[in-house]
C-alpha cells in the first residue's frame, strides 16, 4: 500500500474520542463559569436525509441564549467538542452540535446544519419546552466549524439568513467551493489557523479573505496543531495529522472564539475592542482584516 493510500486509510479507520482539556478565557472567568450551570440533552433528528445524533448544551438562565451550532472535522463525531458545548453553555450560550451526516459531501453537511438552525427556529423539540431557557435566541446565530467542519459551516453561512457570525477553526476547503460560496452572503467571520500539517497541507483556506463580504479576521494561532482546537481530542487526531496538542493552544482557540461571540451576540464592546487589537497577543501570528465595526451604544 502507497504512502497516501495508507494515509487515508488510517484517516477512515478508528478516530474515537479520548482526553479533554481545561478551557478557559482567564482565572476570574473560570471561577465564574465553574459556578454556571448547564444541561445537556441529546435527540436522533432528520437532517439532509439522514438521522443523526445532536447534542444540546442549554444554560439554566432566565435570559435569551443565542444559538451556536458547532460542527466536527472529518471523521470525527460530536464527541469530540463537547467540551466545546459545556464551555459555551456556561458562557449563557445555547449549543448545538450534531453528528455530520456524511464523510465527502460538504453539501450535505452544510444543508444539515441549515435544517438544524432552521427546526430550532420554527420547531424545536418538545423536550426543549419544558427548560429553565424563556427562549432560545434563533434570529442572529453563530456557527463555528474545525478542519472540514468549518467548510460545512461556511457553506450554511453562505446560505443561511440567520447566521450572523461564522469562526473557522483551523477550516479546509475543497475545489473552492467554500470561498467562492462566501461570496452568496454577508456575514462576520473570525478564522484561527494552526501549522501546516498532513491535514491541512495546503493551508486550503488561502484565498479565502477575497471572497468575504462582510467584517473578517484571520490568525495564525503560532505553533498550534491541527487537533488543538478540539475538546476532546486523542491520539489517533495527533497521529494522524501529525504534532501534538496542547491545552494552553487550545485555550487560545476557545479565547477567541468565546469574544467573537461576544462582540456579534451581545454586542459587547469591550470583546470587539480585543478582537480588533490581535496583535496585542503575542501567541497569535500573521494577522490580517479589517476587523470587526465599533459595537452599538445604546
Amino acid at each position: 500500500m502507497t504512502r497516501p493510500l495508507l494515509f487515508l486509510a488510517l484517516s477512515f479507520i478508528a478516530l474515537p474520542a479520548g482526553c479533554s482539556s481545561d478551557n478557559g478565557h482567564d482565572d476570574h472567568d473560570e471561577r465564574d463559569l465553574a459556578a454556571a450551570r448547564f444541561s445537556r440533552l441529546s435527540e436522533k433528528l432528520k437532517l439532509a436525509g439522514d438521522n443523526v445524533e445532536v447534542d444540546f448544551f442549554l444554560p439554566k438562565t432566565a435570559r435569551p441564549a443565542p444559538l451556536v451550532v458547532v460542527a466536527h472535522g472529518f471523521a470525527r463525531s460530536r464527541k469530540n467538542f463537547e467540551g466545546w458545548g459545556e464551555r459555551l453553555a456556561r458562557a449563557g450560550y445555547f449549543a448545538a452540535i450534531p453528528d455530520l451526516p456524511s464523510h465527502t459531501d460538504h453539501r450535505q453537511n452544510g444543508h444539515a446544519i441549515d435544517e438544524l438552525i432552521q427546526l430550532l427556529a420554527t420547531n424545536p423539540p418538545q423536550k426543549f419546552r419544558s427548560t429553565q431557557i424563556s427562549q432560545i435566541e434563533t434570529d442572529r446565530v453563530a456557527v463555528i466549524g474545525h478542519s472540514a467542519g468549518g467548510l460545512a459551516t461556511l457553506l450554511a453561512a453562505s446560505k443561511n439568513r440567520r447566521i450572523v457570525l461564522w469562526v473557522g477553526l483551523d477550516p479546509v476547503d475543497s475545489g473552492d467551493i467554500g470561498a467562492n460560496a462566501a461570496d452568496d452572503r454577508t456575514f462576520t467571520s473570525l478564522v484561527l489557523l494552526a501549522e501546516p500539517s498532513r491535514c491541512n497541507q495546503r493551508q486550503n483556506i488561502a484565498g479565502l479573505e477575497q471572497h468575504l463580504r462582510g467584517p473578517w479576521l484571520i490568525a495564525k494561532v503560532d505553533g498550534a496543531h491541527h487537533c488543538d482546537p478540539e475538546d476532546p481530542t486523542d491520539k489517533w487526531c495527533t497521529f494522524t495529522c501529525g504534532g501534538g496538542y496542547s491545552d494552553r493552544r487550545h485555550n487560545i482557540f476557545v479565547r477567541h472564539t468565546l469574544e467573537a461571540l461576544d462582540a456579534v451576540l451581545r454586542n459587547d464592546p469591550a470583546a470587539t475592542d480585543r478582537l480588533n487589537n490581535l496583535k496585542k497577543d503575542k501567541n497569535l501570528k500573521e494577522i490580517r482584516g479589517p476587523g470587526l465595526p465599533p459595537a452599538p451604544t445604546h
